[in-house]
Protein backbone atom coordinates (compact mmCIF):
# COMPACT_ATOMS: atom_id res chain seq x y z
CA UNK A 1 0.00 0.00 0.00
CA UNK A 2 3.34 2.26 0.40
CA UNK A 3 4.44 2.05 -2.77
CA UNK A 4 1.04 2.21 -4.37
CA UNK A 5 0.75 5.47 -2.38
CA UNK A 6 4.73 6.67 -3.40
CA UNK A 7 4.10 5.68 -7.29
CA UNK A 8 0.97 7.39 -7.48
CA UNK A 9 2.88 10.44 -7.43
CA UNK A 10 4.39 9.71 -10.87
CA UNK A 11 0.86 8.41 -12.49
CA UNK A 12 1.98 10.46 -15.65
CA UNK A 13 5.20 8.89 -16.61
CA UNK A 14 6.27 10.91 -19.54
CA UNK A 15 6.49 14.29 -17.73
CA UNK A 16 9.63 12.95 -15.73
CA UNK A 17 11.73 13.56 -18.84
CA UNK A 18 11.80 16.99 -17.89
CA UNK A 19 13.97 17.14 -15.30
CA UNK A 20 16.50 14.87 -16.74
CA UNK A 21 16.64 17.21 -19.90
CA UNK A 22 16.45 20.00 -17.37
CA UNK A 23 19.61 18.26 -15.53
CA UNK A 24 21.35 18.27 -19.19
CA UNK A 25 20.65 21.86 -20.12
CA UNK A 26 22.47 23.03 -16.71
CA UNK A 27 25.38 20.67 -17.14
CA UNK A 28 26.27 22.17 -20.76
CA UNK A 29 26.07 25.30 -19.74
CA UNK A 30 28.46 24.23 -17.15
CA UNK A 31 31.01 22.86 -19.61
CA UNK A 32 30.51 25.51 -22.01
CA UNK A 33 31.45 28.11 -19.15
CA UNK A 34 34.51 26.24 -18.61
CA UNK A 35 35.90 25.73 -21.86
CA UNK A 36 35.36 29.20 -23.25
CA UNK A 37 36.31 32.25 -21.90
CA UNK A 38 33.56 34.89 -20.11
CA UNK A 39 32.50 36.79 -23.43
CA UNK A 40 32.87 33.69 -25.54
CA UNK A 41 30.35 32.14 -23.23
CA UNK A 42 28.22 34.60 -22.96
CA UNK A 43 27.45 34.69 -26.98
CA UNK A 44 27.22 31.13 -27.15
CA UNK A 45 24.63 30.66 -24.61
CA UNK A 46 22.64 33.92 -25.91
CA UNK A 47 21.97 32.40 -29.70
CA UNK A 48 21.26 29.45 -27.87
CA UNK A 49 18.39 31.05 -25.35
CA UNK A 50 17.55 32.87 -28.93
CA UNK A 51 17.17 29.40 -30.89
CA UNK A 52 15.09 27.97 -27.91
CA UNK A 53 12.47 31.00 -28.08
CA UNK A 54 12.39 30.93 -31.29
CA UNK A 55 11.45 27.23 -31.15
CA UNK A 56 9.21 27.23 -28.63
CA UNK A 57 7.35 29.81 -29.63
CA UNK A 58 4.79 28.07 -31.69
CA UNK A 59 3.83 26.45 -28.55
CA UNK A 60 3.56 29.64 -26.32
CA UNK A 61 2.62 32.59 -28.25
CA UNK A 62 -1.27 31.37 -29.93
CA UNK A 63 -1.44 30.95 -25.67
CA UNK A 64 -0.26 34.44 -24.96
CA UNK A 65 -2.12 36.03 -27.85
CA UNK A 66 -5.27 33.79 -26.43
CA UNK A 67 -4.59 34.98 -23.10
CA UNK A 68 -4.36 38.83 -24.08
CA UNK A 69 -7.76 38.65 -25.84
CA UNK A 70 -9.50 37.33 -23.14
CA UNK A 71 -8.46 39.85 -20.84
CA UNK A 72 -9.90 42.14 -23.18
CA UNK A 73 -13.34 40.54 -23.33
CA UNK A 74 -16.01 40.22 -20.73
CA UNK A 75 -17.69 37.07 -20.67
CA UNK A 76 -21.54 37.22 -20.11
CA UNK A 77 -21.83 33.95 -17.31
CA UNK A 78 -26.14 34.97 -17.63
CA UNK A 79 -26.24 35.87 -14.05
CA UNK A 80 -28.30 38.80 -14.65
CA UNK A 81 -30.79 39.59 -11.70
CA UNK A 82 -29.62 41.95 -9.50
CA UNK A 83 -29.49 39.56 -6.31
CA UNK A 84 -26.14 38.49 -7.75
CA UNK A 85 -24.56 42.23 -7.77
CA UNK A 86 -26.29 42.53 -4.07
CA UNK A 87 -24.89 39.42 -2.69
CA UNK A 88 -21.54 39.85 -3.99
CA UNK A 89 -21.04 42.67 -1.56
CA UNK A 90 -22.96 41.00 1.14
CA UNK A 91 -21.08 37.81 1.12
CA UNK A 92 -16.74 36.76 1.39
CA UNK A 93 -17.96 33.13 -0.22
CA UNK A 94 -19.55 31.06 -3.11
CA UNK A 95 -20.04 27.66 -1.93
CA UNK A 96 -21.72 24.21 -3.78
CA UNK A 97 -23.77 22.03 -1.82
CA UNK A 98 -22.44 19.30 -2.40
CA UNK A 99 -18.86 20.15 -2.94
CA UNK A 100 -17.23 18.79 -5.72
CA UNK A 101 -14.50 19.17 -8.21
CA UNK A 102 -15.81 20.07 -11.71
CA UNK A 103 -19.61 20.58 -10.44
CA UNK A 104 -21.83 21.54 -12.75
CA UNK A 105 -21.36 24.70 -14.29
CA UNK A 106 -18.40 25.16 -12.25
CA UNK A 107 -16.83 28.16 -14.24
CA UNK A 108 -19.46 30.03 -14.37
CA UNK A 109 -19.78 30.62 -10.48
CA UNK A 110 -15.98 30.18 -10.42
CA UNK A 111 -16.06 33.10 -12.75
CA UNK A 112 -18.47 34.81 -10.51
CA UNK A 113 -16.84 34.86 -7.57
CA UNK A 114 -13.38 35.90 -8.83
CA UNK A 115 -15.28 38.99 -10.16
CA UNK A 116 -16.40 39.84 -7.11
CA UNK A 117 -13.57 39.19 -4.64
CA UNK A 118 -15.19 35.75 -3.00
CA UNK A 119 -13.15 32.66 -1.91
CA UNK A 120 -15.16 29.33 -3.71
CA UNK A 121 -15.56 26.07 -4.00
CA UNK A 122 -16.64 25.84 -7.38
CA UNK A 123 -13.66 24.74 -8.90
CA UNK A 124 -11.60 22.48 -11.74
CA UNK A 125 -8.62 20.58 -9.70
CA UNK A 126 -6.14 18.48 -11.03
CA UNK A 127 -5.75 16.56 -7.41
CA UNK A 128 -8.42 16.07 -5.05
CA UNK A 129 -8.30 14.56 -1.13
CA UNK A 130 -11.52 12.89 -1.40
CA UNK A 131 -11.38 12.18 2.31
CA UNK A 132 -11.42 15.77 3.18
CA UNK A 133 -14.07 16.56 0.42
CA UNK A 134 -15.90 13.72 2.08
CA UNK A 135 -15.95 15.49 5.33
CA UNK A 136 -16.84 18.91 3.89
CA UNK A 137 -19.72 17.23 2.33
CA UNK A 138 -20.64 15.61 6.38
CA UNK A 139 -20.74 19.37 7.44
CA UNK A 140 -22.55 20.68 4.49
CA UNK A 141 -25.06 17.46 5.56
CA UNK A 142 -25.60 18.78 8.64
CA UNK A 143 -25.71 22.80 7.74
CA UNK A 144 -29.08 21.04 5.55
CA UNK A 145 -30.15 19.20 8.41
CA UNK A 146 -30.44 21.74 10.89
CA UNK A 147 -30.61 25.12 8.71
CA UNK A 148 -27.27 26.51 9.85
CA UNK A 149 -25.70 27.98 7.61
CA UNK A 150 -22.03 30.73 7.44
CA UNK A 151 -23.35 33.52 7.47
CA UNK A 152 -20.74 34.90 5.28
CA UNK A 153 -21.41 32.61 2.17
CA UNK A 154 -23.77 32.24 -0.36
CA UNK A 155 -25.07 28.36 -1.11
CA UNK A 156 -25.70 26.92 -4.57
CA UNK A 157 -28.12 24.12 -4.13
CA UNK A 158 -27.87 20.86 -6.37
CA UNK A 159 -31.56 20.36 -7.19
CA UNK A 160 -31.38 17.02 -5.23
CA UNK A 161 -31.05 18.77 -2.05
CA UNK A 162 -33.74 21.60 -2.36
CA UNK A 163 -36.74 19.73 -0.81
CA UNK A 164 -34.29 18.91 2.73
CA UNK A 165 -33.24 21.90 2.63
CA UNK A 166 -36.45 23.62 2.71
CA UNK A 167 -37.58 21.06 5.29
CA UNK A 168 -35.04 23.17 7.65
CA UNK A 169 -34.89 26.75 6.27
CA UNK A 170 -35.28 29.24 8.74
CA UNK A 171 -37.63 31.71 6.28
CA UNK A 172 -37.62 34.45 8.98
CA UNK A 173 -33.62 34.74 8.81
CA UNK A 174 -32.75 33.02 5.69
CA UNK A 175 -33.48 33.20 1.54
CA UNK A 176 -34.09 30.30 -0.18
CA UNK A 177 -35.01 31.19 -3.88
CA UNK A 178 -34.52 30.42 -7.42
CA UNK A 179 -32.74 32.98 -9.21
CA UNK A 180 -31.67 32.88 -12.97
CA UNK A 181 -32.84 29.14 -12.71
CA UNK A 182 -30.37 28.01 -9.70
CA UNK A 183 -31.49 27.62 -6.63
CA UNK A 184 -29.76 29.55 -3.24
CA UNK A 185 -29.62 29.94 0.07
CA UNK A 186 -28.35 33.45 1.09
CA UNK A 187 -28.08 33.26 5.42
CA UNK A 188 -29.21 36.87 7.06
CA UNK A 189 -30.73 37.79 3.83
CA UNK A 190 -33.78 39.22 5.55
CA UNK A 191 -32.22 40.72 8.27
CA UNK A 192 -30.83 43.40 6.01
CA UNK A 193 -32.28 46.47 4.24
CA UNK A 194 -31.02 44.88 0.90
CA UNK A 195 -34.61 43.35 -0.98
CA UNK A 196 -34.47 41.45 -4.36
CA UNK A 197 -37.56 41.46 -6.44
CA UNK A 198 -37.61 37.82 -5.82
CA UNK A 199 -40.10 35.14 -4.68
CA UNK A 200 -38.68 33.16 -2.01
CA UNK A 201 -39.01 29.41 -2.79
CA UNK A 202 -41.79 27.24 -0.29
CA UNK A 203 -42.45 23.53 0.01
CA UNK A 204 -45.78 24.09 -1.22
CA UNK A 205 -44.22 26.15 -4.77
CA UNK A 206 -41.39 22.96 -4.77
CA UNK A 207 -43.37 20.19 -4.96
CA UNK A 208 -47.47 20.17 -6.04
CA UNK A 209 -49.86 19.77 -3.18
CA UNK A 210 -50.95 16.41 -3.80
CA UNK A 211 -54.94 15.98 -5.12
CA UNK A 212 -57.37 12.60 -6.18
CA UNK A 213 -55.65 11.64 -9.21
CA UNK A 214 -52.13 12.97 -8.63
CA UNK A 215 -48.93 10.90 -9.33
CA UNK A 216 -45.82 11.53 -8.44
CA UNK A 217 -43.52 9.78 -11.08
CA UNK A 218 -40.10 7.94 -10.10
CA UNK A 219 -39.04 7.36 -13.77
CA UNK A 220 -35.18 9.83 -13.82
CA UNK A 221 -33.44 12.00 -12.12
CA UNK A 222 -35.57 14.93 -13.53
CA UNK A 223 -38.36 13.69 -13.03
CA UNK A 224 -41.09 15.74 -10.47
CA UNK A 225 -41.75 12.94 -8.37
CA UNK A 226 -38.27 12.87 -6.77
CA UNK A 227 -38.68 16.18 -4.75
CA UNK A 228 -40.81 14.23 -2.30
CA UNK A 229 -37.93 11.96 -1.78
CA UNK A 230 -37.12 12.09 1.99
CA UNK A 231 -34.26 10.34 3.85
CA UNK A 232 -33.13 6.74 2.75
CA UNK A 233 -33.26 7.02 -1.17
CA UNK A 234 -30.70 6.01 -3.50
CA UNK A 235 -28.86 8.91 -5.83
CA UNK A 236 -29.27 6.73 -8.57
CA UNK A 237 -32.70 7.15 -10.01
CA UNK A 238 -33.67 5.39 -13.25
CA UNK A 239 -36.54 3.98 -15.14
CA UNK A 240 -37.37 1.26 -12.80
CA UNK A 241 -37.62 3.84 -9.63
CA UNK A 242 -35.45 4.72 -7.28
CA UNK A 243 -33.65 2.35 -4.24
CA UNK A 244 -34.52 2.36 -0.50
CA UNK A 245 -30.81 2.31 0.87
CA UNK A 246 -30.62 1.07 4.57
CA UNK A 247 -33.13 0.30 7.29
CA UNK A 248 -35.33 3.71 6.91
CA UNK A 249 -36.74 6.16 4.21
CA UNK A 250 -39.11 8.80 3.96
CA UNK A 251 -41.62 10.66 1.47
CA UNK A 252 -43.17 14.36 2.24
CA UNK A 253 -45.83 16.09 0.63
CA UNK A 254 -46.97 19.57 1.43
CA UNK A 255 -51.03 19.63 2.32
CA UNK A 256 -53.30 22.48 2.49
CA UNK A 257 -56.11 20.03 2.18
CA UNK A 258 -56.58 16.64 1.63
CA UNK A 259 -59.33 15.22 -1.18
CA UNK A 260 -58.11 11.94 -1.25
CA UNK A 261 -58.35 8.63 1.14
CA UNK A 262 -56.15 6.49 -0.36
CA UNK A 263 -52.15 6.52 -0.99
CA UNK A 264 -50.61 4.23 -3.53
CA UNK A 265 -46.70 3.65 -3.52
CA UNK A 266 -46.05 1.68 -6.34
CA UNK A 267 -42.85 -0.45 -6.68
CA UNK A 268 -41.44 -3.71 -6.07
CA UNK A 269 -38.91 -5.24 -3.27
CA UNK A 270 -35.92 -7.43 -3.26
CA UNK A 271 -36.20 -10.58 -3.66
CA UNK A 272 -33.71 -13.59 -4.39
CA UNK A 273 -32.90 -17.02 -3.27
CA UNK A 274 -34.30 -17.81 -0.13
CA UNK A 275 -36.28 -14.06 0.01
CA UNK A 276 -40.00 -14.53 -1.35
CA UNK A 277 -40.59 -11.76 0.99
CA UNK A 278 -40.05 -8.00 2.03
CA UNK A 279 -41.67 -7.04 5.43
CA UNK A 280 -41.78 -3.05 5.98
CA UNK A 281 -43.83 -1.12 8.42
CA UNK A 282 -45.43 1.91 7.54
CA UNK A 283 -46.04 4.99 9.61
CA UNK A 284 -48.02 8.14 8.09
CA UNK A 285 -47.16 11.73 10.72
CA UNK A 286 -46.09 9.65 13.58
CA UNK A 287 -49.68 7.96 13.87
CA UNK A 288 -49.96 4.10 14.38
CA UNK A 289 -47.52 1.86 12.45
CA UNK A 290 -48.78 -0.56 9.77
CA UNK A 291 -47.06 -3.59 8.61
CA UNK A 292 -46.86 -4.96 4.80
CA UNK A 293 -45.60 -8.24 3.50
CA UNK A 294 -44.36 -7.07 -0.04
CA UNK A 295 -44.17 -10.26 -2.38
CA UNK A 296 -44.35 -10.73 -6.09
CA UNK A 297 -48.13 -11.55 -5.82
CA UNK A 298 -48.20 -7.71 -3.69
CA UNK A 299 -45.45 -6.31 -4.26
CA UNK A 300 -46.86 -2.51 -3.53
CA UNK A 301 -48.33 -0.60 -0.78
CA UNK A 302 -51.80 0.59 -0.74
CA UNK A 303 -52.87 3.11 2.15
CA UNK A 304 -56.02 3.76 3.33
CA UNK A 305 -55.48 7.35 5.38
CA UNK A 306 -57.12 7.32 8.64
CA UNK A 307 -58.82 10.31 10.26
CA UNK A 308 -56.29 11.13 12.65
CA UNK A 309 -53.53 10.76 10.02
CA UNK A 310 -55.12 13.46 8.16
CA UNK A 311 -56.05 15.59 11.14
CA UNK A 312 -51.94 15.14 11.99
CA UNK A 313 -51.20 15.95 8.13
CA UNK A 314 -53.23 19.37 8.03
CA UNK A 315 -52.13 20.63 11.41
CA UNK A 316 -48.29 20.33 10.02
CA UNK A 317 -49.03 21.20 6.58
CA UNK A 318 -47.41 17.92 5.41
CA UNK A 319 -48.31 14.67 5.34
CA UNK A 320 -44.92 12.35 6.23
CA UNK A 321 -44.82 8.92 5.12
CA UNK A 322 -41.67 6.54 7.15
CA UNK A 323 -41.12 3.03 6.08
CA UNK A 324 -38.52 0.66 7.88
CA UNK A 325 -37.72 -2.27 6.28
CA UNK A 326 -37.24 -5.78 8.10
CA UNK A 327 -33.16 -7.20 7.63
CA UNK A 328 -32.62 -4.88 4.37
CA UNK A 329 -29.60 -6.64 2.33
CA UNK A 330 -27.72 -6.09 -0.68
CA UNK A 331 -28.08 -8.04 -3.99
CA UNK A 332 -24.10 -9.02 -3.64
CA UNK A 333 -25.48 -10.53 -0.52
CA UNK A 334 -28.14 -12.78 -2.38
CA UNK A 335 -25.91 -13.82 -5.23
CA UNK A 336 -28.09 -11.73 -7.61
CA UNK A 337 -25.20 -9.20 -8.57
CA UNK A 338 -22.18 -7.46 -7.57
CA UNK A 339 -24.31 -4.03 -6.30
CA UNK A 340 -23.35 -4.21 -2.38
CA UNK A 341 -26.10 -1.15 -1.54
CA UNK A 342 -28.06 -2.26 1.25
CA UNK A 343 -31.97 -2.34 -0.61
CA UNK A 344 -35.44 -3.66 0.34
CA UNK A 345 -37.58 -1.28 -1.69
CA UNK A 346 -38.04 0.06 -5.24
CA UNK A 347 -40.43 2.56 -5.70
CA UNK A 348 -41.53 3.32 -9.15
CA UNK A 349 -44.79 5.71 -8.49
CA UNK A 350 -46.93 7.43 -6.04
CA UNK A 351 -50.75 8.48 -7.08
CA UNK A 352 -53.82 9.34 -4.51
CA UNK A 353 -56.98 8.14 -4.97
Amino acid sequence: EFLNRFTSIFRGAGRLVWPALYFFLVLIAYFICQKYTQRVAACILLVGLALQIADTSAGWLPQKRLVASAQSRSWDIGLKDPFWKQAGHRYKAVRRLPAGNVTAEWSKFATYANSHNMQTDSVYLARVNYASLDKLNQENGQRIATGNYDADSLYILSDNLVRAALLSIKPERDLIATVDGYTVIAPNWKSGSVSPSITPLTLASYVNSPESGSVYEMTGPNSKGVRVLGEGWSDEIGIGGVWSLGEKSTLTFPVQHIKFNTLNLSGFPLLGPGRTAQLVHVRVNDEAERTFNLSLAQPGIQLTLTPSEKDAALKRGLLTVGMRYEDPVSPKTLGINADNRVISFALQRVSFE
